[in-house]
Order: structure tokens, then C-alpha cells, then sequence
């Protein structure tokens, strides 16, 4: 029995409702089950107020055609964590880009390690990495952890609330429009309909810039340690 509640305590709708009950009959899932518009969007914060002794982090996810996102986010003594404010904006060279995201200071910045490897999309830069021209602007990189499902649940029992916790330990500004437009949005794929499957553990790769930059970002902080956590020590 403690088992169970302990699930129920710390485990999204959606993964209770397939893995505790049993039913796979809701095609229209949306990830972030536990996201409550009224609950979780506060108003702005002057990021100049925050204090210094809070642990700060970015989440990013790199785009060309579609947008580039970054999210900054701060955790309080409570442990709850404040998403405070976003970049968003597409065909944004790494220099403008990470001109944008050290706005608020150089903050260390979950992103997806795959940039290592990216080239650059203008042609007199084509032998440069994405994340190389990243850090040469200034950015602090950490490459984070890419476990899509595991960072979803983690983002979601963020959210859910508890007795000592009744709005959950995560809330986001009302400034950040686009993160919270795609947080309302984000769905799992659907199946054809009388496909004989369960429905698939995979969303929707679609208009979820700021999703992947908010999973990433929970998951530096939250989760298991990121790929090159060592690093970060290196830049203290």
C-alpha cells in the first residue's frame, strides 16, 4: 500500500491512469499532464530582485528554420523552481543568440550535446560547431541529460501538488508566452484509429522548442547528473 501511494503521490495522470489502472483509452493526451494554467502562471519578476544565492539555470534547445528557445529559471529555498523568463526566435546566428541568453548573466545552460557535432547553417561558418560558436560568445554549456520520458515525469511531478506543496514546485511567469503556449499544447503522438497497439511513449516532435529547453533544464537540476557534469565545476 505505501508502495502504490507513493506512485500516486509522485506520478503524472497520464502514467497513473496507463501503469497503475490500466487504461489506454485517452488519444488526446497532453504531456504535461498536471500543468494547471490558474495554479502555475504567476506574474512577472524583476530578475534584478532575485537573490544571488539562488541556484540559477538555463534550459536551451538550438534552432535555424525553426525557433532557437531558451528558458531562464531559478530554485528558492523552498526547492520550488520559478521559470522567469524566455528567448525564442528563429534564423538567429550563435553571436546574437548568445548575446540574448547571457541577458540575465552568464548562467550555466542545459542543452542537448548533439550541438557538438552540429554544423554551422552559414556557409563561411560551415566548419565550425554549433556549440563551439556558443561557447565562443560566451555561453556556458552543459550537456544534458536526453532521457525524453524520464525528464517529462520529472517536469510533471514538478507540477503536482502535495500537502506541503498545494500549488506543486514549479511555476512559470506569464511573460514566457511561448513556453507556456507549447506546454499547453504538447501531446503525445496519436495511433490510427483500430491500430492493435498501445498508444506509443512518444510526443509529438512538433512546436515543443521550449518544452525540450524545459526538460533539459529540470533535469540538470533535478535529475541524474548531466553528461559532462565536471565541467560546470571548471567554470567556478
Amino acid at each position: 500500500p505505501a508502495y502504490i501511494q507513493r506512485l500516486k503521490n509522485n506520478y503524472p495522470k497520464w502514467w497513473l491512469d496507463r501503469y497503475l489502472y490500466g487504461l489506454w483509452d485517452n488519444r488526446e493526451e497532453l504531456i504535461y499532464s498536471e500543468f494547471n494554467e490558474n495554479m502555475h502562471v504567476v506574474d512577472p519578476i524583476d530578475p534584478r530582485i532575485i537573490p544571488k544565492s539562488f541556484l540559477m539555470r538555463n534550459g536551451f534547445d538550438w534552432g535555424w528554420v525553426n525557433p532557437t528557445a531558451n528558458l531562464w529559471g531559478f530554485v528558492d529555498y523552498d526547492g520550488v523552481l520559478t521559470i522567469y523568463d524566455e528567448f525564442y526566435q528563429n534564423k538567429t546566428l550563435p553571436e546574437q543568440v548568445a548575446k540574448e541568453c547571457n541577458r540575465h548573466g552568464k548562467i550555466y545552460t542545459a542543452a542537448d550535446h548533439a550541438m557538438k557535432g552540429l554544423k554551422m547553417p552559414t556557409k563561411d561558418d560551415e566548419n565550425k560547431t554549433v556549440w563551439s560558436e556558443l561557447e565562443r560568445n560566451g555561453m556556458l554549456l552543459i550537456p544534458c541529460n536526453k532521457e525524453e520520458l524520464s525528464n517529462i515525469i520529472l517536469v510533471n511531478s514538478l507540477m503536482k501538488p502535495n500537502k506541503d506543496f498545494p500549488r506543486g514546485k514549479w511555476q512559470i511567469t506569464r511573460n514566457c508566452v511561448n513556453a507556456i503556449r507549447e506546454i499547453k499544447t504538447w501531446k503525445w503522438k496519436k495511433i490510427k484509429l483500430g491500430a492493435d497497439k498501445n498508444m506509443p511513449e512518444e510526443p509529438v516532435d512538433k512546436d515543443n522548442h521550449c518544452c525540450d529547453g524545459l526538460n533539459y533544464l529540470v533535469a540538470d537540476l533535478f535529475g541524474s547528473k548531466s553528461f559532462d557534469y565536471e565541467k560546470q565545476q571548471r567554470y567556478e
